[in-house]
């Protein structure tokens, strides 16, 4: 029991966490992010956004948690390239992408909401550079971009799922992160 982190030498980020006992509770994550010493855990399982201090992997450390009103199932995150904002997506039908400035952790504002369709799932954010990528289910890839980052505009979509919007059929997992610039998009029906 307890935490246990795994750190990527070759990366320049806190590490990989594995499992961080909160309370009498033990969460196992389904995601995480970084920002230099700073980590967003998200267990998939509250309506709280944690947040964490990485500095010592070995005592991984909560600094701030929040939650908002309309939070439905706090499900994944990723911060923007200067760790100020923060996308936050509830893995529910009809829940939107919502924006946070973390500048003040014990503060969080809530900056924006949006989706792309009011009966979609958002889903699984990730931000490379200027650039935020979304799984959203059956809407498909969403790209966004980010010049301003507290209001997120699409400048780009890719659709694989051809049936009806609302639920979990289509795109789950979105890769950006590949050096050639390929994008990569796990669809659940029809593989990637």
């Amino acid at each position: 029991g307890g935490r246990r982190m795994i750190t990527k030498p070759a990366r320049q980020h806190a590490g990989v966490v594995d499992h961080v006992r909160d309370g009498p509770l033990q969460l196992r994550p389904h995601d995480r992010s970084d920002q230099g010493d700073h980590v967003a855990v998200r267990s998939g399982r509250g309506v709280r956004e944690p947040l964490h201090d990485a500095a010592d992997p070995a005592h991984l450390r909560e600094i701030a948690s929040f939650t908002y009103p309309g939070a439905g199932y706090t499900h994944s995150a990723w911060p923007d390239s200067s760790g100020r904002h923060l996308y936050v997506c509830d893995e529910q039908n009809g829940q939107p992408l919502r924006v946070f400035d973390i500048a003040r952790l014990d503060q969080p504002v809530l900056d924006d909401v949006l989706s792309p369709n009011p009966q979609s799932i958002v889903h699984n954010p990730c931000v490379l550079g200027d650039a935020l990528y979304l799984a959203s289910y059956t809407e498909g890839v969403r790209a966004l971009d980010l010049s301003d980052p507290a209001h997120p505009a699409e400048f780009g979509f890719a659709d694989s799922y051809p049936g009806p919007s609302g639920g979990y059929a289509g795109v789950w997992g979105v890769c950006p992160y590949y050096p050639s610039g390929t994008v990569i998009a796990s669809d659940m029906q029809s593989g990637l």
